[in-house]
This record gives C-alpha cells, structure tokens and sequence, in this order.
C-alpha cells in the first residue's frame, strides 16, 4: 500500500470517519505489512484492539447456547400470564367465600350497644376542676412552643436583615 493512502487511512480512523471496509484495510497492512516507525503507535493500539478481541471473545458456541436459553424462557412465559390470572382468580374466590362464611357465622351487633360511658369521678367538681388542670398544663405547654417559635421568628428576621445589609455593601464596594 501506498504511504499516503496509509497515512490517509491512519488520519482517518484517529477521526472515527473510518467506514468499516477502510478499517479492514488499515488493520490488514499496519499488522501484516512493512513496519513503518510512523504509525508504531496505532499499530500497538490495533494490536491491542485484537488482543482483547480474541480474548473476550467466548466464540459461536455460547452465543447460540444464550440464544438458546433466551428461546426457551419466552416459550415458558408465553402460558404463564394465564396461570398468573388463574391463580388471581382463584385467590378472589377464595377469599370471598371465606369471608362470606366468617359473616355468616358471626354476629354482627351495632357498634353504639358496646360503648358504655364510664364516670370516673363521682363529683363533677373535683372532674372539673382536674380538666381544669389538665388543660392548664397543656396550655403552658403549647405557649411554651409558641414563645420558642417566637424567638425563631425573631432570629430569622435578624438574619435577614444581616444578608440584607450586607448585599447592600458588596454592592457599595
């Protein structure tokens, strides 16, 4: 070959604008013809580009054992989504005739005969006033928070004007 149509070939596929029968060409005369000390370093790379071809490569044998196994499982699965609905179905049924002889044979009583309405305390005064207490420590503890947010608010507010003046100076600068 050539050496200008070499080095056309070699500029080429270092611009991936290669086609593959120019690749071809290329591979075939940097790795069976005349050594060229120009192009060494593309020769090592396509050298390397074989080496790992040849040893990644697992050959025609596995690829139509995959191609195989690939066959087999969509023939499996082409039945299985009627098993899937089946077995749904069959799971629907079931439940519902459980369900339907667990109703049958339980009772069913309104839920308002069961609540009964317990006095704790047989004063009303001393219930009203341990409400009275209960809801006044509850209040001190919900206007505690509201003071803590309180001073939240008033942190945040501070910050913000901290930022704000200091925008103010960056830009003044």
């Amino acid at each position: 070959m050539e050496s200008n149509r070499l080095d056309e070939l070699a500029a080429r596929f270092w611009e991936g604008a290669c086609s593959e029968a120019e690749e071809l060409e290329l591979r075939k005369e940097l790795l069976c013809g005349p050594n060229l000390a120009k192009h060494s370093e593309l020769r090592s790379y396509i050298r390397y580009l074989e080496q790992q071809s040849s040893d990644d490569a697992l050959g025609d044998i596995f690829n139509k054992q995959i191609l195989q196994a690939i066959e087999q499982k969509k023939e499996i699965s082409s039945s299985f989504p009627w098993m899937k609905m089946a077995a749904g179905i069959a799971l629907f049924i079931g439940l519902f005739f459980t369900w339907k002889s667990y109703s049958d044979s339980v009772e069913v009583r309104p839920v308002l005969d069961e609540i009964v309405i317990v006095d704790t305390y047989d004063d009303p005064e001393v219930a009203y006033r341990e409400v009275k207490k209960a809801l006044m420590m509850m209040g001190g503890k919900m206007n505690e928070g509201a003071s803590y947010a309180g001073s939240l608010y008033e942190f945040e507010k501070a910050k913000n004007e901290i930022e704000k003046d200091g925008e103010e100076h960056s830009d003044q600068s």
